[in-house]
């Protein structure tokens, strides 16, 4: 009879992770549309990191404006140079491409893949050395379901200046032009360039929660509540122009969830991880 009972337990705790009890994710509503400039950011100046970083985020795209460069992430001066003082990730204006894109050192590169608009999509950024003396920059768009990328390769390591800022839904060069209309959660940086596979993982959470992610954590934003860094490093972020959030005690579902095995005595089948909890 036990053993006729724990299926029952099994589907009970199923329907409770992936049924209709589900709350609303909780996030940060960061609206751009012409002219506007709701982003937030932290001034992080020359002492940003250079050599091997990386970097997480979710984000819901409301609208794409299509004819606008719509910015992800980046970093760099309110100035733009085209040099190596700044990085981007991004959506085309439609002049080029309005595909996912990320640019660095005045050149973009674009993938083959148009951004969602109207749901959660993950995305992971990395830089590393690559061949020779040079430095790839690599975006990866669709980190929900794969690890497919788009690699700008550039001559030399980041420098950067003064007043540089780090920015989550704009950029500090042309802010009034190419925010995005949309919701971020979940956004990590790290002091280490994560592994793909690492990535997807730290991707789906807002806690870290690799082993590299853990050792490498720079700052921790969930976006739940507040713009707290909650990785106790004490990077909290600040807000220019409007940030409207929408909040479920910072429950926030996994975009995707990773079957396991079930342990221990009669066991057999699996469960859901749920890593945002």
């Amino acid at each position: 009879m036990r053993r006729l009972r724990r299926p029952v337990a099994l589907l009970a705790l199923l329907v409770a992770l992936v049924g209709g009890a589900v709350p609303a994710p909780a996030y940060v509503t960061l609206a751009n549309g012409d002219f506007d400039q709701h982003y937030v950011y932290r001034d992080v100046g020359s002492t940003f990191l250079t050599g091997a970083w990386s970097a997480t985020y979710q984000i819901w795209i409301i609208s794409d404006r299509a004819a606008r460069f719509q910015t992800y992430l980046s970093s760099g001066p309110s100035t733009f140079t085209g040099g190596n003082d700044y990085m981007v990730t991004f959506d085309g204006d439609g002049g080029v491409s309005n595909n996912m894109a990320v640019g660095a050192e005045g050149v973009d590169t674009y993938s083959t893949v148009l951004p969602s608009v109207g749901s959660w999509m993950q995305h992971g950024w990395k830089h590393t050395a690559g061949a020779g003396s040079t430095w790839d920059h690599t975006f990866y768009y669709q980190l929900q379901t794969n690890t497919n990328n788009v690699v700008r390769n550039s001559s030399a390591d980041f420098t950067w200046p003064a007043g540089n800022r780090l920015i989550v839904s704009n950029n500090f060069w042309n802010p009034d032009a190419e925010g995005t209309n949309g919701r971020f959660r979940c956004v990590k940086i790290f002091s280490a360039a994560l592994s793909a596979v690492d990535l997807q993982t730290e991707s789906g959470s807002c806690p870290a929660v690799t082993a590299a992610g853990i050792a490498n954590l720079w700052a921790q934003w969930k976006l739940c509540t507040t713009l707290t860094d909650s990785s106790g490093n004490g990077r909290d972020l600040s807000a220019n122009g409007t940030n409207s959030f929408t909040d479920d005690g910072c429950s926030a579902r996994p975009l995707f969830r990773q079957a396991e095995p079930l342990t221990g005595a009669g066991g057999g089948g699996s469960f859901f991880k749920d890593p945002l909890q």
